[in-house]
């Protein structure tokens, strides 16, 4: 069976909060180890440097993740910050 993949809109209101949920790579329970947990939020931190934002909440589940966070900037873009976020960690799950 053929699945079409489904991409996430991005709707960026100035001085809202925004909420960010995106899952594993086929929704695998990677974040069940302590490790890929401390990866993600070290990679949150940066993204947090990079892209000015406030991260208000946050919960990692084993195979998702979900986030609010604030824009210190009147732009930013969503998906930068998201990628910000996801893509080290698939690079370092890949080197494990």
């Amino acid at each position: 069976m053929n699945q079409k993949k489904i991409h996430r809109s991005n709707i960026h209101e100035p001085g809202h909060a925004h909420e960010l949920t995106f899952s594993c790579y086929h929704r695998y329970p990677f974040l069940k180890a302590e490790r890929c947990c401390q990866w993600l939020a070290d990679s949150i931190a940066n993204a947090r440097q990079k892209y000015k934002f406030q991260l208000w909440a946050y919960v990692f589940m084993p195979d998702h993740v979900h986030m609010i966070i604030s824009p210190n900037k009147e732009f930013t873009d969503l998906a930068a910050i998201r990628k910000a976020i996801k893509q080290p960690v698939g690079q370092w799950q890949s080197n494990i």
